[in-house]
């Protein structure tokens, strides 16, 4: 709980930095052409012309439903037109190339209720089943020398083709629980091609385009806390 409060306290931070960087790429509200964003009990914002909004979901940060967070109300930025919105828990940002907002970082939490928590563990479930089986194409025998073997603390150890690396999940929160009070979730491995980059959103893992650092923003809120 004491480090609930500190996240608590990066994640004002870190949403008080966006609205001000946010700043230069607003207009005046009397601006015809421009676009305006109003976020449920949030600061109304006006985006240029060559921008859109793109306003904060409800989500959990480290296991407390947003609407119990009173500092956290949600917010709006002004993202280019070429871009797209990209939800990571209770946080918004631009990410590259236009096409459909991504809400895969609040798959785990977005809107839900406590009451919905089970039936989102079991789809869970389903969905990590689902990569496993499909990851095993991409998988070679122990005793390949030129392979990687992926070892997920309490998962299956799995040994990846010389193309491709480990992606490991990451403890994060399900629906406001704790990765460790979930016992049918153990962390999990799935080969990624090595031109490309392991995305963690919430407790999954996936293979994205483009090789490069890992992206880590799905579970900013919730990792291994």
């Amino acid at each position: 709980q004491n480090e609930n409060a500190e996240m608590n306290h990066d994640a004002v931070a870190l949403i008080n930095h966006q609205i001000e960087d946010n700043k230069k790429y607003e207009v005046a509200v009397a601006d015809d052409s421009a676009a305006t964003c109003s976020p449920e009990g949030g600061t109304q914002i006006t985006c240029a012309e060559t921008h859109k909004c793109c306003t904060s979901k409800r989500s959990y940060l480290a296991g407390t439903a947003h609407e119990s967070q009173p500092r956290l109300a949600l917010y709006a930025i002004c993202c280019p037109l070429d871009t797209h919105c990209k939800f990571d828990t209770i946080f918004v940002s631009c990410a590259p190339g236009a096409g459909p907002d991504d809400y895969s970082g609040v798959i785990a939490g977005l809107q839900y209720s406590q009451n919905e928590n089970a039936e989102m563990n079991h789809d869970a479930v389903a969905l990590i089943n689902h990569q496993i089986e499909d990851n095993k194409k991409y998988e070679v025998a122990v005793a390949d020398d030129s392979a990687a073997t992926c070892s997920p603390e309490g998962g299956t150890q799995i040994t990846c083709a010389e193309t491709h690396k480990c992606c490991t999940s990451k403890r994060s929160y399900l629906a406001g629980t704790a990765h460790e009070s979930q016992p049918r979730l153990a962390l999990y491995a799935i080969c990624c091609p090595l031109d490309t980059h392991c995305k963690f959103d919430t407790i999954f893992v996936s293979c994205a385009p483009g090789a490069g650092p890992d992206d880590y923003s799905g579970v900013i809120a919730g990792l291994q806390y």
